[in-house]
């Protein structure tokens, strides 16, 4: 469930949604950068109505961008917003240039503008960004959460993010979530982000221990953009640690709205939230995959006692088992479902493993019979047109989007073998001796008891409720519990 294992792999949003994920986040930014934002715009003489607008700018390109193509990709929805002028940019009334030039020169900030040429032509490259000596010690200070712990201030007005704030703002980022309802794919898959969307903001209060823990474990142990998105993450945490969830137009999954809980690797949030119990579907993409492609070997490897599949695997390749090798066997692993390039996945694997592992990993006698299956699988589609999902979904083949009708198949498995989850979740989320899911990762998911000591007995019914689940479906999965 680890999100970090699935990246190589995972290509289920589409371009606007990846972007709405990063620019939905909370909006707040520590109150000592904010001072020191604002005593800069002092000293150069700032009008004050443009100090706010000026501020969540500069944050946004600095503290969350959003790169691509060599430059800062800058929408002039975003632009549009940070002037609180979304009206008038939907009604084609609202452009982006003279603010970003007037912004440049205000803050004596050096920028390259390129016209509107990625994205559908609605939004601007910033192909250069030379901040002033004077702010890069602050920008640089913020992006490592130096002074998140000492209170924070709202990008919304300006003002310090007290609980009614934080209040206000779960209203409305839940009912900004609600409003894409009506875009899921299947019933299970809306009943489940009703759910989500509802669950008791209690669920997710943080100790600042923790948080100040997982801060330092992620400055001392990554670094470049691991480490950006890791602290990216965990300041929107700081501000607003529930997650909200919407659908995407290319599944049936759901994703978080912006780079929240759901971004985070399970490492930190088991240190954010010790009390929460992980639950995977185990090895469930092959186990669909031998299912749904009809691969008999599959079911030898699944079903062997005692040793998980990626355990027998790492043992074929003569690879040490540590948690590093087996969440780079796994991304390869999932490379292959999503037709990940060989060039691609060869260059993954001799990284990971060194100059021969591409080679003893696609000899290997289950992945001989997986990449066979796959491309039956592909050609079948592709000969007939269409491919069907769990739901009765008609998946019409356009152009080039058989991988993506292959993938929406196996993702409805993962979604129908969790609902069970779900379900009794629902049945019991106002009962003290109930549980809450707490995050939901695809394959996966979050849970704490609302009585710790009953941790053992719902795990074993969740267990059951799966099993069964399973067993109807024909795929030889089940809960595995960290």
């Amino acid at each position: 469930m680890s999100h970090t294992s699935h990246t190589i792999a995972d290509d289920s949003l589409t371009t606007a949604e990846r972007f709405a994920r990063r620019t939905s986040g909370a909006n707040a930014v520590s109150a000592e950068y904010h001072e020191r934002i604002h005593a800069h715009m002092d000293e150069r003489q700032i009008d004050t109505s443009l100090r706010l607008p000026y501020e969540r700018l500069l944050s946004h390109l600095t503290l969350s961008p959003w790169k691509a193509d060599g430059g800062i990709v800058m929408p002039s929805e975003k632009v549009a917003e940070c002037w609180d002028q979304t009206a008038q940019w939907s009604n084609n009334n609202f452009h982006s240039a003279p603010h970003l030039h007037d912004f440049g020169r205000a803050l004596g900030i050096g920028m390259e503008i390129q016209a509107h040429d990625w994205y559908n032509n609605r939004c601007r490259r910033i192909n250069k960004l030379q901040l002033p000596k004077a702010l890069r010690p602050t920008i640089e200070a913020e992006l490592s959460l130096d002074w998140h712990r000492d209170g924070l201030v709202s990008l919304w007005d300006g003002s310090k993010l007290s609980p009614r704030k934080r209040t206000e703002q779960r209203e409305r980022m839940e009912a900004d979530a609600n409003s894409h309802l009506p875009e899921c794919k299947c019933e299970t898959a809306r009943r489940c982000m009703v759910y989500l969307n509802s669950v008791k903001s209690n669920r997710y209060a943080l100790n600042a221990d923790n948080w100040d823990a997982v801060r330092q474990d992620i400055l001392s142990n990554s670094s470049g953009r691991a480490q950006a998105q890791a602290l990216r993450v965990l300041s929107n945490i700081k501000a607003q640690p529930v997650p909200y969830y919407r659908p995407t137009a290319k599944s049936v999954r759901l994703f978080g709205t912006s780079e929240n809980l759901t971004m985070l690797s399970k490492k930190y949030r088991q240190q954010l939230y010790p009390t929460w119990i992980d639950a995977d579907l185990r090895s469930c993409y092959l186990a669909v995959a031998a299912r749904l492609w009809d691969v008999p070997i599959a079911h030898q490897y699944l079903e062997r006692e005692g040793e998980s599949v990626w355990t027998q695997l790492l043992n074929a390749l003569g690879v040490e088992h540590t948690p590093d090798n087996k969440g780079s066997l796994k991304s390869a692993f999932y490379g292959l479902f999503f037709f990940l390039g060989a060039k691609k996945l060869r260059t993954h694997l001799k990284k990971s493993f060194g100059a021969t592992a591409y080679d003893d990993f696609m000899s290997h006698p289950l992945i001989v019979e997986l990449h066979a299956a796959r491309q039956r699988q592909y050609q079948a589609i592709r000969k007939q047109g269409y491919g069907v999902d769990l739901y009765g979904e008609c998946l019409e083949v356009r152009g080039d989007n058989i991988r993506s009708i292959m993938a929406q198949q196996m993702q409805c498995y993962e979604l129908e073998l969790l609902e069970p989850v779900f379900s009794l979740a629902e049945e019991f989320r106002d009962n003290s001796r109930g549980f809450s899911v707490t995050l939901m990762q695809h394959d996966g998911l979050s849970f704490v008891p609302h009585r710790i000591q009953e941790t053992q007995q719902w795990k074993e019914r969740l267990s059951r409720a799966v099993a069964r689940r399973a067993d109807n479906l024909g795929v030889s999965t089940y809960l595995t519990f960290d």
